[in-house]
């Protein structure tokens, strides 16, 4: 008797550039179901809320609503999905900003080949993630 595949995590990916989410589309896809993309913030809120994905990578900086926002949003409506952040800032002040908000993982996309699936599994453990942050 074979025994059912284990069911991928499903993932979202939200960034305003559409080919950064191909990219980290195809960085994931070996692991995790991607159950959808999202290139703005509201739109990222949305699918974030209808899809009710086991993780979402989500870009900072974005039109109508940033990363950090959406995250705001999902958790004063008890929704706490685990979050990636990911981002070209290395900021220290903005991983806390962050963290405070929700966000479980901070991947810098310097690093996301090396950092992003390593990421997503920790956040769905539970468990913090950042990529080192080189600030001057």
């Amino acid at each position: 008797m074979e025994s059912s595949p284990v069911p991928r995590p499903r993932v979202l990916v939200v960034d305003d550039n559409a080919a950064m989410v191909e990219l980290v589309s195809r960085v994931l896809k070996n692991e995790f179901q991607i159950v959808g993309t999202a290139g703005n913030g509201v739109a990222g809120l949305d699918a974030a809320i209808r899809l009710l994905p086991d993780a979402i990578v989500l870009d900072l900086q974005m039109p109508e609503l940033n990363g950090i926002q959406v995250t705001e949003q999902l958790r004063a409506r008890q929704i706490d999905t685990p979050i990636v952040l990911l981002t070209i800032v290395e900021d220290a002040g903005i991983v806390g900003a962050a963290r405070r908000a929700g966000v479980l993982g901070y991947v810098t996309k310097r690093r996301m080949t090396t950092d992003l699936v390593a990421a997503v599994h920790s956040v769905l453990a539970g468990r913090w993630f950042s990529s080192p942050i080189f600030t001057d």
